[in-house]
């Protein structure tokens, strides 16, 4: 799965017949399934994104952005890289990696870009799954 692929900027949609921005649920639903479906990530993965995209829809909820709203109507920064300026081309054979912390059911990975730390917890089946990025 490529992340780049998800379009993001289909999280938020204009509503004709609220009169302003909402979360494009339907898109939330593709955008979470699509990590759902790879089986490489937590329980805890998919709610963090959950929560984001709650909060998100009830600030547009109580500030009812409509087609005047200065500025850009969207998420600012990349939700899963939590950044604006992504660089989805990263060669894995260029990092090189710090630090391996193992907890008893987390797993950190620390690598000399700052850009690639990953978190991992065990999953009830003993899989290491993704908690964060």
């Amino acid at each position: 799965m490529n992340v780049k692929n998800l379009n993001q900027d289909g999280l938020v949609r204009y509503s004709d017949s609220c009169g302003y921005y909402i979360i494009n649920k339907s898109h939330v639903y593709f955008y979470i399934n699509s990590f759902k479906n790879t089986n490489f990530v937590s329980e805890n993965f998919i709610n963090i994104l959950k929560d984001e995209f709650d909060s998100f829809g009830n600030y547009l909820e109580e500030e009812k952005l409509d087609l005047e709203s200065d500025g850009m109507i969207g998420f600012e920064a990349d939700l899963i890289y939590k950044e604006q300026d992504v660089d989805y081309n990263i060669d894995l054979s260029q990092i090189k990696l710090d630090e391996i912390k193992i907890f008893k059911d987390k797993l950190e990975i620390i690598t000399d870009n700052p850009f690639f730390f990953v978190n991992f917890s065990k999953s009830n089946k003993g899989r290491w799954l993704i908690d964060s990025l």
